[in-house]
């Protein structure tokens, strides 16, 4: 039998690549396994096609774990979009059993419940700022233009001109044959030829002797251990961490201080334990693509949680490479 831990981090990676009927079969067998198992449960909420489905999940979610805030707030918004007499039949007709044994809905009941509510996709942490993006099924800012997981843009689904000319083809170029130039005078040509090196030597004598006098009048002795102050175009303003539910997620804010825009920014955390040893790294693009300047943008990375993660450290870089030099601005 494969191993319950498998089958949910198998469940969970199937529900992040919209593969929701995969997820709730790898979901329902991790339940009908270990039917206390929190997370699973709060996952499966997610892969369910009806809000009854959804709600009975929440439920066994808050059954184990009463301070479970991410169920208690999906189940609030739930039961606010059911109307009250249907919630009081599921109450007094179906009492809540286990998934693996309660006869779930017909396909009556999931038409009747469709056209009732709109299907809600219940993820890790749902605040009422946040949506599901159409092409990679990652929650984002609800005001979010591009999508920082997978860069598309939301309205039109095009990828960011840096990510679609990877996969464009390379064009052929035509040149047409210059025109045939027409016979200049020689004496004209050696004329202009040598008035063309008499200004080349006037400019390097004058660059010459404007250099020794620059040099002899603004240089300045060398301190030993001098370093030039690095050119910061971004400041990490803030970082806060917290962890439920088999996840750690990290968020924080990061400033824009230079005289440009800036594109596909992500954001790296790297985590190392106790002794300062590393043990794994996740990123992700922040909120706001681009970034203006002076402008301020929120970021949240999330991993799963390892009990030996003691500490961690936060850079940033572009999507497709180079490291942005990241000013700590953190009290």
């Amino acid at each position: 039998m494969t191993d319950t831990n498998d089958l949910l981090k198998q469940g969970i990676a199937a529900l992040k690549a919209g593969q929701k009927a995969e997820a709730r079969r790898l979901l329902e067998r991790v339940v009908q396994q270990d039917k206390n198992n929190e997370t699973a449960w709060l996952w499966l909420s997610g892969a369910v096609d009806t809000d009854r489905e959804r709600i009975h999940c929440l439920r066994e979610t808050l059954r184990i774990n009463p301070d479970n805030q991410h169920a208690r707030r999906g189940l609030e918004k739930l039961e606010g979009k059911v109307p009250i007499s249907r919630l009081a039949q599921s109450v007094e007709k179906k009492p809540i059993q286990p998934l693996g044994i309660q006869t779930l809905p017909t396909r009556e009941e999931k038409k009747h419940d469709a056209k009732q509510s709109e299907p809600i996709q219940f993820v890790e942490k749902p605040p009422d700022d946040t949506k599901q993006c159409p092409y990679c099924a990652e929650i984002i800012k609800a005001e979010a233009r591009f999508c920082r997981f997978c860069g598309r843009d939301l309205e039109t689904g095009e990828l960011p001109q840096q990510l679609r000319a990877q996969s464009e083809q390379p064009k052929i170029i035509v040149q047409q044959a210059a025109p045939p130039r027409k016979k200049r005078n020689p004496v004209i040509s050696c004329l202009a030829a040598l008035g063309l090196i008499a200004v080349v030597f006037i400019c390097l004598g004058l660059l010459i002797s404007s250099s020794s006098i620059t040099s002899q009048a603004t240089k300045t002795p060398i301190v030993p251990g001098y370093t030039r102050a690095p050119s910061y175009k971004l400041e990490l303003l803030s970082t806060n961490t917290e962890r439920s539910s088999g996840f750690m997620t990290l968020e924080g804010q990061v400033k824009n201080i230079s005289n440009e825009s800036l594109e596909n920014v992500t954001a790296v955390v790297e985590y190392y334990d106790s002794a300062d040893n590393f043990i794994k790294s996740d990123s992700a693009l922040i909120d706001y693509n681009p970034i203006l300047p002076g402008q301020t943008s929120p970021f949240s990375v999330i991993t799963t949680d390892n009990p030996e993660i003691k500490r961690y450290s936060v850079s940033f870089k572009f999507l497709l490479g180079g490291t942005i030099n990241t000013k700590d601005g953190r009290k």
